[in-house]
């Protein structure tokens, strides 16, 4: 019996739970941390004053044109492909006609373009939820008839007679209940010889522009709210006053106001990236709240006591 009493007071026993309690007390501080600042009024201030914010910001007429070939005004291609199911080969991987190094696309006599296959799709995410008019500049396959296309937002759909010659087809689709505009294309493949791509259409450009104001999606303002939150958050960890996190914290919600308004689409295809991104922010943060509260306790140990 002595023997067990001794063992569970041998330094070593003592060393573990010392070290069990400097793992552990960290964590809490800055669980404490946490719901300190979670309480200030000023985070849920700013949060109020960034959804009014950003669900005006929707309420502003917007539009966006992609450019499947490239845009020779800019000098850019490729823009388009992350709105386009090129992956599930819904669209060539290349635009055409066929860069080079010195970007004789630029000057060909054919506008740039990019093939549809049979199943395409484009999406647009986070434009807000409403009606968007939808302008698509697009010619058929060079068959003898038509190129008979059925469009589709899931809801409507509308069939279309494709010619040889480049047309604009305009509709007036609806996004889902995520805000995201989601077009489905479904054309009977055209196989030429020597060439095993199921080609659907030739898409030349794509225009879409709001139909009165947009209402902001949930998923979009949830993001939002993510990153606002953790600016905010960030911000007082790193020792910032209240006011001073909540300046912050204004700035960066009338910059995403800004940028919804003017570049919609820029930023509501990054928003879950840009709400992970920031969310290690938090914990860098603390990191450096912590290693330099440990530099100042040491400064402070080896600074002269007056006697």
């Amino acid at each position: 019996m002595a023997r067990e009493v001794a063992a569970q007071h041998s330094p070593h026993t003592r060393h573990a739970t010392r070290d069990t309690h400097n793992s552990v007390r960290p964590l809490v501080e800055e669980l404490l941390a946490l719901l300190t600042w979670l309480r200030e009024w000023q985070l849920w201030a700013v949060l109020a004053f960034g959804i009014a914010l950003w669900a005006l910001a929707y309420t502003v007429p917007y539009q966006h044109e992609l450019y499947f070939g490239g845009d020779r005004a800019t000098e850019r291609r490729h823009d388009d492909a992350a709105f386009l199911n090129i992956a599930e080969d819904g669209w060539d991987l290349a635009p055409e006609p066929a860069s080079d190094a010195e970007n004789t696309w630029l000057v060909s006599p054919a506008p740039p373009f990019r093939w549809a296959y049979d199943d395409a799709q484009l999406t647009l995410p986070g434009l807000g939820n409403g009606a968007w008019r939808v302008t698509i500049l697009a010619a058929g396959q060079p068959t003898a008839g038509p190129t008979i296309s059925r469009w589709s937002d899931g809801t409507y759909t509308s069939t279309v007679a494709l010619e040889q010659e480049p047309r604009a087809f305009q509709h007036v689709f609806a996004t889902d209940a995520r805000g995201d505009l989601r077009l489905h294309f479904l054309t009977p493949p055209f196989t030429p010889p020597d060439d095993p791509r199921p080609l659907g259409f030739v898409g030349f450009s794509a225009l879409v522009s709001s139909v009165g104001p947009q209402a902001i999606p949930l998923p979009q303002l949830l993001y939002l709210a993510v990153c606002l939150t953790i600016c905010y958050g960030t911000a007082r960890r790193l020792v910032f006053a209240p006011h001073s996190a909540l300046a912050v914290s204004v700035a960066l919600s009338l910059l995403l106001a800004l940028a919804l308004a003017r570049w919609r689409i820029h930023l509501t295809g990054i928003t879950p990236v840009l709400a992970t991104m920031l969310a290690t922010c938090y914990p860098l943060g603390a990191l450096i709240a912590r290693g330099t509260n440990r530099v100042v306790r040491g400064q402070d140990a080896l600074s002269p006591q007056p006697s």
